[in-house]
């Protein structure tokens, strides 16, 4: 199986059991390629918070616009900050 439907999948599999999931997102900065439309940097801290797990991670995330006008991510990395928030 590809690798991003085993991540769907198992995402699938993991989300049933939350009864809540909230995510919120702060310090938000987005960079353009002088000189070019794409692709766009988005850089930003993530606050994840369901009824069992509350990471706050620090992501960057590289979009690209498609032929369609569509903006999807195609590049996604994330460090997970010093303080965890008990769940």
């Amino acid at each position: 199986m590809p690798d991003d439907v085993l991540r769907l999948s198992c995402n699938t599999r993991v989300n049933t059991s939350k009864h809540y999931i909230k995510v919120d997102i702060s310090d938000l900065d987005l960079f353009r390629y002088p000189g070019d439309s794409d692709p766009v940097l988005a850089e930003f801290t993530q606050d994840y918070s369901s009824n069992d797990y509350h990471p706050v991670t620090r992501k960057q995330q590289y979009w690209h616009r498609d032929n369609d006008g569509r903006c999807r991510i195609v590049l996604e990395a994330g460090e997970r900050a010093s303080l965890q928030i008990p769940g």
